[in-house]
């Protein structure tokens, strides 16, 4: 069984690019040995999306260690990237017995107000959480 790990920051700030404070949240990604952060950034109050996906190994996991985030484990059988569902652009998605078990991506079925999807199923390992280490 393939094992899907993932972090969450929804203690980010960030400026939109008319400088204005914005939240948003970062979503740190480690399967088949690599690395990925996806960032949500909620450009006005209304808009969200989620941005393209980006390989940055070192710097993830030494952010990792910086925040102590808490890892979640997802075990899954088959993994789908930039892949279409209706209005869905899916970055990630994972599946465990024909079941969505893990979702990264942006639902643009209203253009002018797309959202970012983000699905976090799956059994959470107790261990994992209280030792947030990265290897």
């Amino acid at each position: 069984m393939n094992m899907l790990r993932y972090w969450v920051d929804n203690s980010r700030e960030i400026k939109d690019e008319n400088g204005y404070d914005a939240e948003g949240m970062l979503i740190f990604v480690n399967f088949d040995g690599h690395y990925y952060v996806f960032e949500l950034d909620e450009d006005d109050g209304y808009r969200s999306h989620c941005d393209e996906w980006e390989m940055r190994e070192e710097l993830i996991k030494a952010y990792i260690r910086e925040k102590g985030l808490p890892q979640h484990r997802v075990p899954y059988d088959k993994l789908e990237q930039n892949v279409s569902s209706g209005s869905v652009l899916w970055y990630l998605r994972a599946w465990n017995k024909m079941t969505v078990v893990f979702a990264l991506g942006t639902d643009n079925e209203d253009d002018y107000y797309p959202s970012f999807e983000y699905i976090g199923i799956g059994d959470l390992d107790e261990d994992a959480q209280d030792n947030p280490s990265v290897r």
